[in-house]
């Protein structure tokens, strides 16, 4: 260890606000804003009671130490000041004031003089006082409005100004370099919208600068986007087999997707099989109308291939919104990770009334992954998770039993496909 290194010179009263910077701006600020006093702040008051305990018995040391205290006075004065911006926002009328007291704790820390050093003490002391009086614990308002589809599960008016009033701080930077990805930007935005789905389906790599689209790269390569995809692909070919299993006529069959999204799953169909395309009544429900527009544009290669093609407006759990009772196939992918156990009960029993006898549903449901989870959470993306079992009792749900139930697993672990038969 060297003791030689050069010291800075400091008083006592200026080591003293220099070492309780930390503590006050993670702990007191936090507190008097009404805002969750985080991680940042075990590892301030931890830094702090050390710096206090050396300071008290051996305070020639301070000065050997001073420039990382300064880097942590600077690094935590930072998120204080991070969080008052957000209490001015709030209109927290304590905000001000701790303002006034932090900026006095940076003043003394610069200032020579002993009076002008224990005027600033005081005037910092009375600004603590005021602020500790005029605190509020009136909840923020900071919320969207509600939206009829589930998928919208964002609810924060301001991601980072939730983090911060969470105290979760390192979510800022992570938030921020996120969004040059046009995926996490669309995810982040607004849930899990269509636009968000199709990306993943699409599997093409976009975003802002070079950086930017080699993180989205990085998103559609993993295991959870892998996943999205091949429920895409087992949807479509639910639909195939709903045309195969009568070949002796050319009977129409009669397919209803809801949501139905994009419906890259018919268009894949059509492609791989333009032979089935003129026996296909294909029909869309979706809660979205803009949507809805897209999705007609988004389906002409395979009306142009034969295939009729017609969509509704409705909510999926809204039994009257749904087209007359007599579809060979229904597929639902992406809904069911947005309902909790009552709506995906009823959701299913609208799905049963809505088949003719012999009937096929096909659907799925998402495992939870550790590696994603807490991004997805942090970002509000918010997801029901379930298992087997847990779909089995969804679909007991029905008024009359399926006939047959068969399960499948895809080979990443996280998709549970089923199809059941009315």
């Amino acid at each position: 260890m060297n003791l030689n290194r050069p010291r800075l010179p400091m008083n006592n009263l200026s080591a003293f606000a220099l070492i309780i910077t930390p503590a006050f701006t993670s702990w007191f600020v936090p507190c008097m804003l009404n805002h969750r006093r985080g991680a940042w702040t075990f590892s301030a008051l931890s830094m702090t009671t050390l710096s206090l305990i050396v300071f008290l018995f051996e305070p020639t040391l301070i000065s050997r130490v001073a420039i990382p205290l300064i880097a942590s006075a600077v690094f935590f004065g930072f998120l204080g000041c991070i969080s008052c911006i957000v209490g001015f926002h709030d209109k927290r009328t304590s905000t001000p004031w701790l303002l006034t007291a932090f900026v006095s704790l940076v003043i003394t820390f610069f200032t020579a003089s002993k009076v002008a050093l224990s005027l600033m003490i005081i005037f910092s002391l009375i600004a603590v006082l005021v602020a500790w009086f005029q605190r509020d614990t009136v909840q923020h308002n900071d919320q969207l409005p509600a939206l009829a589809a589930n998928n919208r599960t964002r609810r924060a008016g301001s991601l980072p100004r939730k983090f911060v009033r969470e105290g979760a701080f390192h979510w800022l930077p992570i938030y921020a370099i996120a969004r040059l990805s046009d995926l996490a930007r669309e995810g982040i935005e607004h849930s899990g919208s269509y636009r968000f789905a199709d990306h993943i389906y699409r599997n093409v790599p976009s975003g802002r600068t070079a950086l930017g689209r080699w993180i989205d790269a990085r998103f559609l390569a993993s295991a959870a986007s892998r996943a999205f995809r091949l429920r895409n692909d087992e949807a479509s070919r639910a639909l195939e087999a709903a045309c195969d299993c009568d070949t002796t006529t050319d009977r129409t069959v009669r397919m209803l997707a809801v949501p139905c999204g994009l419906p890259r799953d018919l268009n894949s169909l059509v492609k791989r099989r333009p032979d089935v395309a003129s026996k296909i009544d294909y029909h869309g429900l979706d809660i979205d109308p803009n949507l809805l527009g897209l999705a007609g544009q988004f389906i002409a290669p395979s009306a142009a291939a034969g295939a009729k093609c017609t969509f509704h407006e409705g909510n999926a759990l809204n039994r009257t919104d749904y087209p007359r009772n007599d579809f060979d196939v229904i597929v639902s992918t992406g809904l069911g990770e947005f309902l909790d156990d009552a709506q995906l009960a009823l959701f299913y029993r609208n799905i049963h009334a809505s088949l003719i006898p012999g009937g096929r549903f096909f659907t799925s449901a998402t495992r939870r992954e550790a590696r994603t989870e807490a991004f997805l959470k942090a970002f509000e993306l918010d997801t029901n998770y379930r298992t087997q079992p847990d779909l089995e009792r969804a679909l007991a749900s029905v008024e009359q039993p399926w006939s047959r139930l068969e399960f499948t697993t895809d080979e990443t672990g996280l998709q549970t496909f089923v199809i059941a038969t009315k």
